[in-house]
């Protein structure tokens, strides 16, 4: 296929209405971008950063489960644990929806 292993040329949006291309190009020159580009790049941050969160969670539930604490110890722990992991996500999901 002709232009085959060069890079694609993406300067301009394909998408984008004619009218819009000019006003989407300076938005970019200056370091901005739409709203709802923004948001989703804000979205996607934040469960980035929840996912973070309960894997950190569970390496570290795993680390105390392969303890040799008492069970009750373990299970006090984990719950503990648990209860402020879920109180953070909430948290985050209530920031994300408003």
């Amino acid at each position: 296929m002709p232009g085959k292993g060069r890079p694609l040329g993406l300067g301009e949006n394909p998408f984008a209405k004619p009218g819009w291309r000019l006003a989407h190009g300076i938005l970019k020159n200056a370091g901005f971008t739409l709203y709802w580009i923004e948001l989703d790049r804000t979205i996607r941050a934040e469960l980035a950063q929840c996912l973070e969160l309960l894997e950190d969670q569970l390496a570290w539930a795993n680390k105390v489960l392969s303890s040799r604490k008492p069970r009750h110890w373990i299970e006090v722990e984990l719950d503990d644990v648990y209860r402020w992991a879920i109180a953070r996500l909430i948290e985050r999901a209530e920031r994300l929806n408003k």
